[in-house]
């Protein structure tokens, strides 16, 4: 069976969500006033967020094809991280930083699931 693009992709997040998330009842404190520069941004976190999700379905896709996508894994994350100028180390501690604000993060997944419809449009409309 097939699923809708749209619907694999929020599939996909909502897996994201439960492998990232935990429950801890203190919040994140204020970047700006923390000056803490190991954290990645919430913007751009949310733009790292979309583009694991999309490597990930990527790499699903190569191996429902029967393809084995274990340089391609490296190869897309190393893309990423590169785009966005951080490490895994720095996206690892980032995604521990804001998992401490349950709804905060969901709402971080939420905005990286409407960059990735935003980008399925435009793929659509081309």
């Amino acid at each position: 069976m097939k699923l809708p693009p749209f619907l694999f992709l929020k599939l996909i997040a909502l897996s994201g969500i439960s492998l990232f998330s935990r429950c801890t009842p203190s919040a994140p404190p204020d970047l700006g006033k923390t000056g803490n520069d190991t954290i990645i941004q919430r913007d751009t976190m949310v733009r790292v967020l979309a583009g694991m999700h999309l490597a990930e379905a990527a790499l699903i896709h190569m191996r429902n094809q029967g393809v084995r996508p274990e340089d391609s894994a490296f190869t897309y994350y190393q893309r990423i991280y590169a785009k966005f100028d951080v490490t895994p180390e720095k996206v690892e501690k980032s995604l521990k930083y804001y998992q401490s604000d349950q709804t905060a993060f969901i709402k971080m997944y939420d905005e990286a699931l409407t960059e990735l419809s935003k980008m399925q449009s435009r793929e659509e409309n081309r």
